[in-house]
């Protein structure tokens, strides 16, 4: 326990920087993906159209839960079916 509780300061600053991270990446996916049209995996849950929802998208793909999915729908190319929105 003594050792658990000595670690405790190394382990708030890895979290401080991770969380600085998962910040950043949002604010990029925002930054890039915002005008991208809600498809299967982009959904409501899921999207880059606000922070809050980019972020937790952010923390959800870091855990390995559907990001295949969301890169897929992210980089696919203009066609008819799947365009940008333009507003």
């Amino acid at each position: 326990m003594m050792t658990f509780f000595n670690a405790l300061p190394e382990l708030s600053n890895v979290g401080g920087i991770l969380l600085l991270c998962i910040f950043l990446y949002s604010v990029m996916g925002v930054y890039l993906f915002a005008t991208v049209k809600l498809q299967e995996n982009i959904n409501y849950l899921a999207n880059f159209q606000s922070f809050p929802i980019a972020f937790l998208t952010i923390i959800r793909a870091s855990t390995g839960e559907g990001w295949n999915t969301l890169m897929e729908d992210l980089a696919r190319e203009r066609s008819i079916h799947f365009m940008c929105d333009d507003n």
